[in-house]
């Protein structure tokens, strides 16, 4: 999985600290979704979810914590990752409030 990232989406990961790897593994294991305008989408991990994958041995048990609570926002178009965010407070709700669990 080898998405596109759009020059707002690298500049934010750098100020954000958060890795491509990172980016890569919530938008293949990510099993919340919800539209985010008209032409994205917004991708997270539940905390469920990421300790699925930790005791596969998919992720590190260390990074449980943090890939729940990334969401990544991807184009509906070319898939190309938009942005990346940390959630917290109101952002954590926007993002996932009527979201799609898979």
């Amino acid at each position: 999985m080898h998405e596109a990232l759009s020059k707002h989406a690298r500049k934010r990961m750098q100020q954000r600290a958060i890795t491509v790897d990172d980016a890569h593994i919530v938008l293949a294991h990510g099993d919340r979704v919800k539209a985010v305008g008209a032409q994205a989408v917004a991708v997270t991990l539940t905390a469920e979810a990421a300790k699925s994958l930790a005791a596969e041995g998919t992720i590190a048990a260390r990074s449980v914590s943090r890939l729940s609570r990334l969401a990544v926002v991807v184009a509906h178009a070319d898939s190309t990752i938009i942005t990346v965010a940390w959630l917290h407070g109101r952002k954590r709700r926007s993002y996932t409030r009527g979201a799609a669990i898979h």
